[in-house]
């Protein structure tokens, strides 16, 4: 199981005392910079310590984000494609330490101190970081395409251990450090923080999407979707899409389920035969889907998913069919509210409790047409702070709200292409939002995606896959964008700082 490889390395690393300068450089820079500064920080205003491009300008290669993650001590970890000519373009780049295993290649892990401005290391592995995570100990979980899962020590410098399931895809951390992936064939596998085996399942469901594991409730979770039958208004037989969250236990995992969430057949979900209304049939008829996972820092377990239309299983409890949410359904403005919608998909997140799958709480996320229409918006990262903020990202079709007055640092963001990568934080009780921005630049052009998110101590790290032409700021990494694909990560200070 457990396989040591030989690191090449080259050198440069920062001081601590370098990186707490350049933490308030870096806010420094983040006051005086912003010629709005007279506008307070607020959801349509935001604050963000760097906003950056990390693949290199010069390189015609497509770069791509795996996975971003804050560490325990504030340094940012970003996971993905990143084309080994292009990081020479970094300022500063040649001085990083790098590392190469796994025989190296475009695959890169990127250590950042906590402003996102400065390198500390570069670690080239043999394949594409397809997703990322840090525990709490600091050493980083990587799935690697063509080499499994890996995991790094603190510095990103050598394998602690590894397993050669080459089609792993998404791996999660406990706090203790036990570790849980997904590969392409909807197996999970759960490892002791020595890297032993402890278990594993092979599920049947049609999309198995994400993992998650938690100590204090000793559940291992699993998130995807099922395709049903249901009876449509009309009375014909028709597909639909339905979303489910598992739990299991860690050391049991091919045991029973302990519960599940939103986990329905497809027919109480549509119309009586025939059509029309009728006892146990709920005309929910919305296709839903969960993509994603992530135990918050506050202990709760938060999902995040999708609704094709406003008419979904999301308003009801995940283990009731028959009963709505209620006021755990939080509703506060039209971007909450899915009134007035097609069948466009809509953002759905929520948190549960890990240990019986009650719900505390969900809510509703889409954007809206200047004639008020709903619009898509779809999530691809969710993580939540320990005072129980979202913090959300993915693409927004048009608008999100008050998207001509947006600014970041106090310069005005540039109009809505065709999707935009957005950043939400919601307030702790999730009845307003501390940030919702985008980055399209003054002028830019094209459109980009949200991919992975992450938060620690109220510092989040966001990163984007994008075409379009982004808005940076002065102390960016990297300011101009390569000719393709790019990789853009934005560090955020904890809000209301």
């Amino acid at each position: 199981m457990t396989h040591r490889l030989a690191p090449r390395r080259r050198f440069f690393q920062m001081t601590g005392i370098a990186a707490f300068a350049a933490f308030i450089a870096a806010l420094t820079i983040l006051a005086a910079e912003a010629p709005g500064q007279q506008r307070p920080a607020g959801p349509n205003h935001a604050r963000v310590v760097t906003a950056t491009y990390l693949n290199g300008h010069e390189t015609e290669a497509d770069a791509e984000v795996g996975g971003v993650a804050v560490g325990p001590r504030g340094e940012i970890v970003f996971g993905g494609t990143l084309p080994e000519q292009g990081a020479a373009g970094w300022e500063g780049a040649r001085r990083v330490r790098q590392t190469e295993l796994l025989e190296g290649g475009d695959g890169a892990i990127v250590r950042l101190d906590r402003t996102g401005t400065r390198p500390i290391s570069i670690t080239r592995v043999g394949g594409a970081v397809r997703d990322l995570v840090v525990g709490d100990d600091g050493r980083i979980v990587a799935a690697v395409r063509g080499h499994g899962m890996i995991v790094l020590d603190r510095e990103a410098g050598d394998i602690v251990y590894r397993d050669e399931v080459e089609n792993t895809r998404r791996v999660a951390v406990s706090r203790s450090g036990r570790v849980v992936t997904l590969a392409d064939n909807r197996q999970v596998r759960i490892y002791d923080p020595e890297g032993n085996l402890l278990g594993m399942r092979q599920f049947r469901d049609n999309y198995v999407e994400d993992v998650a594991i938690d100590d204090r409730s000793g559940n291992v979770f699993v998130a995807g979707f099922n395709n049903r039958r249901l009876t449509m208004r009309n009375g014909r037989r028709g597909p639909v899409q339905v979303g489910f969250i598992r739990a299991f236990k860690i050391d049991d995992v091919e045991g029973d389920t302990v519960w599940s969430a939103y986990d329905w057949p497809g027919n109480p979900l549509g119309a009586a035969p025939g059509g029309g209304r009728g006892e146990g049939y709920h005309l929910l008829e919305a296709d839903t889907r969960i993509y994603r996972l992530a135990m918050g820092r506050d202990g709760g377990l938060y999902f995040a998913g999708e609704a094709a239309g406003g008419n979904a299983i999301f308003e009801r409890l995940p283990q009731k069919l028959e009963e709505g949410a209620g006021d755990r359904y939080v509703r506060f403005d039209a971007y909450s509210h899915p009134y007035n919608t097609a069948a466009n998909h809509i953002t759905a997140y929520g948190r549960l409790h890990p240990a019986t799958g009650e719900l505390d709480r969900v809510q509703s996320l889409l954007s809206r047409q200047a004639n008020n229409r709903g619009n898509t918006l779809r999530p691809r990262g969710i993580a939540a702070d320990e005072r129980g903020r979202v913090y959300l990202t993915g693409v927004a079709t048009r608008y999100i709200a008050n998207r001509d007055e947006m600014t970041v640092n106090g310069i005005r963001v540039g109009p809505a292409p065709g999707g935009d990568a957005f950043l939400l934080i919601t307030s702790p009780d999730w009845r307003s939002r501390q940030t919702w921005a985008a980055f399209t630049a003054p002028g830019g052009e094209g459109g980009g995606r949200g991919m992975a998110i992450d938060v620690r101590r109220g510092l989040s790290a966001m990163a984007a896959d994008t075409r379009n032409t982004m808005l940076t700021t002065p102390n960016a990494l990297q300011r101009r964008p390569g000719p393709n694909q790019n990789a853009f990560l934005v560090v955020s200070p904890p809000p209301g700082q």
